[in-house]
């Protein structure tokens, strides 16, 4: 198996142990946020540079998981990171 395709199975948090020993450029988004911080549709929003009803809407479908009470999105950074890393991963691997 490449180690494109070892990616390709790789959770974020299983990829951050291992990406400082390759030429990957990991995006400063992953530096931003914090593990345990709860972040906001606006954070998001901010972050990634969406409208708030993309947010919303990755949450009413499941893309992204919520970690709050009914009706106030609250996202974990550790799930934010792990979304972020399962729709972009292809971008990390280009230059490999």
């Amino acid at each position: 198996m490449s180690f494109k395709e070892v990616i390709q199975e790789m959770s974020w948090k299983e990829f951050e142990k291992v990406a400082h020993q390759y030429p990957i450029k990991v995006p400063r988004i992953f530096e931003l946020v914090d593990d345990d911080t709860l972040l906001t549709t606006e954070d998001i929003e901010e972050l990634v540079v969406v409208t708030r009803e993309t947010v919303r809407n990755w949450i009413r479908t499941g893309a992204l998981r919520v970690h709050s009470p009914v009706g106030v999105y609250r996202v974990n950074g550790d799930d934010f990171k792990e979304f972020l890393f399962e729709r972009f991963k292809n971008e990390f691997l280009k230059d490999i």
